[in-house]
């Protein structure tokens, strides 16, 4: 069995991976380190700089991921720095800034970054959603305020999995390769 740990402190995210690694023989291992991530409006050099990081400490290969919210009516708001945002807004907060907005599009940028002695590279996927009008479900602001598309409810109330861990067709068929050809 192939084994890919994956540095984070999220055990949802490792719940996502392993189901979508099932059937591949790939078990995800659950590593927390402690890493200063860089500030940069890039998500990518963001997410680059801790695979880098990661990789200097655990010495095997390993994924890390990061996201970013963009929110076209407030020119892409708030972007690499969701992480913070969601600790200093209230839902109240974000249904004040999206109030008189007629479009409510936000879309998430999901990035995942693969490393290894050799190689280092950057799957991406990019998941659209809308803003609801009242929170529904519990979590965090943005969890409970975005409805994926094709879905009726929040991201927190349908526990939708799919919103993060989907894209079976292109980003997690790349992953899966990268994660069987990965070398110590």
């Amino acid at each position: 069995m192939k084994k890919i740990i994956y540095i984070t402190e999220n055990k949802n995210k490792i719940l996502y991976t392993q189901k979508i690694f099932d059937g591949y023989d790939i078990k995800v291992i659950q590593k927390s380190i402690e890493i200063d991530e860089i500030q940069s409006s890039s998500a990518e050099k963001i997410v680059k700089d801790k695979a880098k990081k990661a990789y200097k400490i655990i010495k095997k290969p390993l994924i890390v991921s990061d996201s970013e919210w963009k929110i076209p009516a407030l020119k892409g708001f708030p972007g690499p720095y969701m992480k913070y945002v969601n600790k200093w807004f209230s839902v109240n907060d974000f249904l004040n800034l999206m109030k008189s907005k007629q479009k409510r599009t936000i879309y998430l940028n999901h990035l995942i970054c693969g490393i290894d002695k050799k190689r280092i590279k950057v799957f991406r996927r990019k998941i659209i959603g809308t803003f609801a009008k009242k929170p529904q479900g519990k979590g965090t602001p943005l969890d409970r305020l975005v409805i994926p598309k094709g879905s009726k409810y929040t991201i927190a109330k349908s526990h939708n999995l799919n919103f993060y861990s989907g894209d079976k067709e292109k980003t997690w068929p790349e992953l899966i390769k990268w994660v069987l050809q990965a070398k110590g």
